[in-house]
C-alpha cells in the first residue's frame, strides 16, 4: 500500500457511495497495473474513472520511492499545477476540440493550446500566453473550483461564489469555505474524486 504524504488528510473529500460507473453500467477498467492504486482509498475508483476517460495519465515504468523498483505509477499525492488542471477540465469539458488544438499546435510549450482554450472560454487562469509564470506552480483548490464553475456558467464566478457551488452540489464532502481550506495545493487524489463528483452532479 502507498505511504501518503505526511501532511495529506486521506479522507479528504470523501466519493459518494454506490456511484461506481457513469450510468450503473460495466464498471471502467485500466490497460495497465499501477503499484500505487490503492482501491480501499477514497479516490481509487475515482482515479480508475478518471484514467479511463483519459483525463489524467499514469507515470509508466518510473522508479517506485517506496520499493526502488521501476513501475507504473499513479501518484495520488503529487501536487497538481494550474496548466496540468486545464487539460484535466478541457479534456473533460471540450474533448474534441482540446485534440484538434493539440494535435495542430506546434509552440515550444506543452500547454500553448489550453491556454488558447481558457482565453476563448474566459477561464479566470493565473497564467497567460505570454505569461507562463504561473502556469507550472502549485494550484489551489480555490483556483480549481472558480476555474471548473467559471467554465460551468460560462462566465467568471468569483471564488466564494465556486466553493458554494462545490458544497451545495456535494461535489465537497466539506460544509462551509474554511473547511474547504481554498489555499491548499491540490493533489491528483483530490482532483479526480472532485472531477467525479462533479460528473455525477450534472448526470442526476
Amino acid at each position: 500500500m502507498p505511504i501518503p504524504d505526511s501532511d495529506v488528510e486521506v479522507d479528504f473529500d470523501k466519493p459518494k457511495e454506490d456511484e461506481d460507473s457513469d450510468d450503473g453500467s460495466k464498471e471502467p477498467q485500466l490497460d495497465l497495473e499501477y503499484a500505487d492504486l490503492d482501491l480501499q482509498a477514497y479516490w481509487g475508483k475515482d482515479m480508475i474513472w478518471a484514467v479511463d476517460r483519459g483525463l489524467i495519465s499514469g507515470y509508466k515504468d518510473v522508479k517506485n520511492p517506496i520499493t526502488g523498483e521501476k513501475e507504473n505509477l499513479l501518484k495520488p499525492y503529487g501536487t497538481l499545477t494550474e496548466a496540468q488542471f486545464l487539460t484535466i477540465l478541457l479534456n473533460y469539458t471540450e474533448p474534441e476540440e482540446m485534440d484538434k488544438k493539440l494535435k495542430n499546435s506546434n509552440h515550444s510549450y506543452w500547454a500553448y493550446p489550453q491556454y488558447e482554450l481558457a482565453l476563448q472560454y474566459n477561464l479566470p487562469t493565473l497564467a497567460s500566453i505570454g505569461d507562463w509564470s504561473s502556469a507550472d506552480k502549485p494550484i489551489t483548490r480555490g483556483k480549481m473550483a472558480q476555474l471548473l464553475v467559471s467554465k460551468y456558467y460560462g462566465k467568471v464566478a468569483p471564488e466564494k461564489s465556486a466553493m458554494d457551488f462545490f458544497i451545495e452540489n456535494n461535489i465537497t464532502s466539506k460544509d462551509d469555505y474554511q473547511d474547504f481550506r481554498p489555499d491548499d495545493t491540490l493533489t491528483r487524489a483530490h482532483v479526480v474524486t472532485f472531477m467525479k463528483n462533479y460528473h455525477d452532479t450534472l448526470n442526476k
